[in-house]
């Protein structure tokens, strides 16, 4: 419950941040240029930073309750393989954080909240979970109409899942190499090699941001995928209508912000207008 509630506060802080100055005291001492200058040189960069630390605090605020619910529902109750979604789940993220190696940023505060929650990862990991007693009932041994439907909608999440992971190892791979995808280019209207003539360090720390949501997003489709393989049981309607609404809130954080900043590139929403119409098939009555 520590580490759910530690993101979802980072995620409150990262959508405070970017909705605000947008650029931290560090990073502007990195870049040796303020916010003001960067939008001097091009309006559109520091909206497109904002939209990058938008999703990723979307990204971790879902991932926060998907913790939170889990050692509240899950691992209280004995669940034990909840204690392996967070464990796994959480240790992606630390490993990406190594990703910096890649891109050369490496986030002061980032660095300390990464030190600082690893210590609580451990104890997730090691120690035992609770085994409170409890009455155990039989399954029930008939595959009726509904639950052959709840069998589709654990389908659907599982494979939500796995496209989150190809999403996040794209993403995390582009962040540490290329940075920019097409479409970021024609929206900031300039190349990457323009864009690192003005400010050499600028690319990096687009990229540090680009590669810390790849991290976070491979967090949430480990957790997702682990989460639809064992947690599914007959009569248990809340954590289906748990993971959709945990789904949703990013999604609608990141066509928020895109639109709001005048990034309307449908081909780079696409994944998100499949992923929500994988929610409204799981939805659907």
């Amino acid at each position: 419950m520590v580490l759910g509630l530690a993101m979802c506060t980072g995620a409150l802080l990262a959508g405070w941040s970017a909705l605000t100055h947008v650029l931290l005291p560090y990073d502007e001492a990195f870049l040796g240029k303020t916010a003001e200058q960067l939008r001097a040189f091009n309006p559109r960069i520091v909206k497109f930073m904002t939209h990058d630390r938008i999703t990723l605090a979307g990204t971790m605020v879902s991932l926060g309750l998907l913790y939170l619910n889990l050692s509240f529902f899950a691992m209280r109750q004995g669940e034990r393989w909840a204690q392996v979604v967070v464990g796994a789940s959480a240790s992606l993220g630390f490993f990406s954080f190594f990703a910096f190696l890649g891109f050369g940023y490496l986030d002061p505060f980032h660095a300390f909240v990464t030190l600082a929650l690893l210590q609580v990862t451990i104890q997730v990991v090691v120690r035992q979970v609770p085994s409170p007693p409890r009455i155990e009932t039989c399954p029930r041994l008939d595959n009726d109409r509904a639950w052959r439907r709840k069998l589709w909608g654990q389908l659907l999440f599982l494979g939500h899942g796995v496209a989150l992971l190809l999403a996040a190892t794209t993403i995390l791979a582009f962040g540490m190499s290329v940075v920019f995808v097409p479409q970021d280019i024609n929206y900031l209207g300039m190349s990457s090699d323009q864009i690192a003539a003005f400010d050499a360090q600028l690319r990096a720390l687009i990229a540090h941001d680009r590669a810390t949501f790849g991290g976070m997003l491979l967090c949430a489709g480990t957790a997702l995928c682990l989460t639809s393989m064992w947690s599914f049981r007959q009569g248990h309607r809340r954590l289906c209508w748990t993971l959709v609404v945990i789904i949703f809130t990013p999604y609608v954080m990141t066509l928020w912000t895109h639109f709001s900043i005048g990034y309307h590139d449908h081909f780079h929403l696409a994944p998100v207008y499949i992923g929500l119409g994988l929610l409204a098939l799981v939805s659907a009555p």
